[in-house]
C-alpha cells in the first residue's frame, strides 16, 4: 500500500511539475520560443527616413551601423543603458562634437549570420556608412541558408525593397528530434536544459544540444554551417573595402561563462584563424577585454549570458577607441 501511495505521488508531483513548466513557458515565449516571436527592426527618426528614402548622407557626419543579435540589442535593458545609445554618447563626448553623429541600430534578438548578412545589403548603400560594428555571437552560425558567390547577387537583390526579415531558421535532424521529445514533456526539456546550464558552470558539455555541437562541431573546417559564414564574411567585408568602410567585428563573449574559457577554444581558434586571413576586417575579441574581469559584474544573472549595462558601456567605449582610431577624415 505504501508503495502504491509513494507511486502516485510522485505522479501527481510529475503532474503538476509538467503543469508549472507549461504554463511558465506559455507566458514568457522570449525565452522559452525566441524563434516563435516576431521581432522587427528597431524603428528610429534615422531609421524611418532611411526607408522613406529621404536620408542624404552629410560630409560632417562619422555614421555607424551596428549589426547583430539581442547581446547586442539589449532588448531587456533601458534604452538609455544599450549600447548603441551610449555609443552615440561615447562619440559625440570623444570628437566633442565636432561631427555629426549617426547611428543605426539594426540589431535584431535572435538575428544569425544570414539575418545580419541580409541586413547589411539592404542598409549599406541607403546610409553609406563609415563603419560597420558587427556584434558576433558564437551561435550565430546556426540555422542559415545556402549562400555561395554564384546566389549573393540574387540575394542581395532580394532584400533591396525592404527591410528583410528575421529569417525561418533550419534545424538539424537532431534538434527537429529533440525539438519533438521535448514537447512531449516540458518537465523533462525543462530539467535537462537546467541541469546543462550547472555543469557549464564548471566547465562540463553534455553530449547533446546546440551548446555540444556550437563548441565541438559547427566550427570545424569541414562545417557547412562555418563554410556559409565564412562566405557571408568575405562578401561584407569586401562590399565594405570597396566602398570605404570600416568593418569592426566584435565578439561577443558569454558573459556568465567568462571564468570557463576552455568551452570556446575551438569557436575562437576557427574564428582568430579566419579574421587573420582577412585584412579587411578589424577584428575585436571581447573575451580578451573581459578575461581578467569578475564576470558577475556584466551578465544578466547567472545562467544568462546577455550583458548588462556595465557590460554595455565597456563594449561602447572599446569601440569608440576604435573608431577613434581609424577615422580617417579629420
Amino acid at each position: 500500500m505504501k508503495r502504491f501511495n509513494y507511486i502516485i505521488y510522485i505522479l501527481i508531483f510529475l503532474l503538476v511539475g509538467e503543469i508549472i513548466v507549461r504554463i511558465d513557458q506559455h507566458f514568457d515565449p522570449l525565452n522559452n520560443n525566441p524563434l516563435g516571436v516576431e521581432v522587427k527592426l528597431k524603428e528610429s527618426p534615422l531609421k524611418q527616413k532611411i526607408d522613406n528614402q529621404s536620408f542624404i548622407p552629410s560630409e560632417n557626419e562619422i555614421r555607424v551601423m551596428v549589426l547583430g543579435d539581442s547581446y547586442i540589442n539589449g532588448a531587456r535593458l533601458d534604452s538609455a543603458s544599450i549600447f548603441s545609445s551610449v555609443l552615440n554618447e561615447k562619440l559625440n563626448t570623444n570628437f566633442k562634437n565636432k561631427y555629426n553623429i549617426k547611428i543605426l541600430d539594426v540589431s535584431r534578438p535572435s538575428n544569425n549570420s544570414e539575418d545580419n548578412y541580409l541586413t547589411f545589403n539592404h542598409y549599406y548603400n541607403k546610409f553609406n556608412p563609415n563603419f560597420i560594428i558587427w556584434a558576433y555571437h558564437f551561435n550565430d552560425v546556426l540555422g542559415g541558408v545556402d549562400v555561395n558567390t554564384e546566389q549573393s547577387d540574387t540575394l542581395s537583390l532580394s532584400v533591396l525593397n525592404s527591410p528583410p526579415k528575421r529569417t525561418t531558421k533550419k534545424l538539424s535532424t537532431a534538434s527537429k528530434f529533440r525539438k519533438k521529445l521535448y514537447s512531449i514533456s516540458k518537465l523533462s526539456s525543462y530539467l535537462i536544459q537546467n541541469l546543462q546550464k550547472e555543469l557549464k558552470q564548471i566547465g562540463i558539455t553534455l553530449p547533446v544540444g546546440d551548446f555540444y555541437s556550437l563548441t565541438k562541431k559547427l566550427y570545424k573546417e569541414t562545417s557547412v554551417n562555418w563554410k556559409e559564414s565564412q562566405i557571408m564574411f568575405d562578401e561584407v567585408s569586401s562590399k565594405c573595402k570597396d566602398n570605404n568602410i570600416d568593418l569592426i567585428v566584435f565578439k561577443m563573449p558569454e558573459f556568465n561563462l567568462l571564468k570557463n574559457p576552455k568551452l570556446f577554444e575551438t569557436i575562437d581558434g576557427s574564428l582568430q584563424g579566419y579574421m587573420n586571413t582577412n585584412e579587411s576586417i578589424i577584428y575585436l575579441d571581447g573575451m580578451k577585454y573581459f578575461k581578467e574581469e569578475d564576470g558577475t559584474k556584466y551578465q544578466i544573472s547567472k545562467y544568462d549570458g546577455h550583458p548588462n549595462e556595465k557590460a554595455h558601456l565597456k563594449i561602447a567605449e572599446i569601440i569608440t577607441e576604435t573608431i577613434h582610431n581609424n577615422v580617417n577624415f579629420e
